[in-house]
């Protein structure tokens, strides 16, 4: 009786593994175990020994397919992964299988979106561009501002504000003074000095001045005498023999002749030189003193 079951057991398994062996698939079919047929595999799929997979994330496979390909690049796959599909803007990277947009202040960089560096703006096209001279990356570093301060310069990616009288170049790229015959106006602006004052540098510094370009202190206008024209570094003398009506005259048609030498010798004894000095030239007269 046992020897009976054992040879029955023995015809079942040997049956069976000749069925298998019959409807045994080829790789990329697979075995519908219902009416024990091989069918291609799915595209999506993969099919080895007989069964049928679904391909991993980020891969994708053809109809008949035994394996599945990995999508490459800035690509990965669709839903169905049946292709390879490309992540098409230019400000779009892949991440987990998926299509992300690269925010405004970063920028795709070897597929990857990155924060924006020091000194550059990136708008949220993918790309990052340059600061030109004189414009800096505004804090979000999405576009290049203007340092547009007369005191203001670029220091480090920055806008910084120049000490003391210093004002900023023409590029606003560093800190630079007045030139030379201007003034420092409420420490803002450069202005040209006034005709009739004068404005040096002190200790490399330009004076300060209001928004006229006069200086605030009275130590730089022109005295009785002198005259200058805007822009001048210092006053310039009249003639011998000439001088100004008044103080903080503009220009060289102010100088005027001098008023005449008179010599007193005494309550009644007195003598006037008006020809005495003339411009470019002394002149000598002789006089005779009379006295009475």
């Amino acid at each position: 009786m046992f020897l009976n079951r054992l040879v029955l057991l023995a015809f079942v398994c040997s049956s069976f593994a000749f069925a298998h062996d019959v409807y045994a698939c080829s790789a990329g079919q697979y075995l519908d175990y219902g009416d024990q047929t091989c069918k291609e595999c799915l595209a999506g799929r993969y099919c080895v020994n007989d069964e049928i997979n679904i391909c991993p994330a980020g891969s994708v496979s053809d109809v008949g397919a035994s394996e599945c390909t990995v999508c490459s690049g800035n690509t990965y796959a669709n839903e169905m992964r049946t292709e390879c599909v490309a992540c098409t803007g230019a400000n779009e990277y892949l991440d987990n299988n998926e299509c992300y947009t690269c925010p405004a202040g970063s920028y795709i960089n070897e597929g990857s979106c990155i924060s924006c560096p020091s000194g550059y703006a990136c708008d949220g096209s993918g790309s990052s561009v340059e600061c030109p001279d004189g414009t800096y990356p505004n804090s979000d570093r999405t576009e290049c501002v203007t340092c547009d301060g007369a005191k203001e310069y670029i220091n480090n990616g920055v806008c910084s504000v120049c000490s003391g009288d210093r004002l900023a170049n023409s590029e606003h790229t560093a800190c630079d003074n007045c030139d030379v015959g201007y003034c420092m106006n409420n420490n803002t602006s450069c202005k040209k000095c006034h005709a009739g004052d004068f404005c040096p540098k002190v200790d490399g510094l330009p004076i300060s001045c209001n928004g006229m370009g006069r200086p605030s202190s009275n130590d730089y206008r022109c005295k009785k005498g002198e005259y200058s024209l805007a822009g001048s570094v210092a006053c310039t003398s009249c003639p011998i023999g000439y001088t100004t009506e008044y103080d903080e005259s503009v220009s060289s048609a102010s100088c005027i002749p001098a008023e005449p030498f008179k010599l007193s010798f005494g309550e009644n004894i007195s003598v006037s030189l008006p020809d005495c000095l003339t411009p470019g030239k002394i002149n000598t007269k002789v006089v005779k003193l009379k006295t009475n």
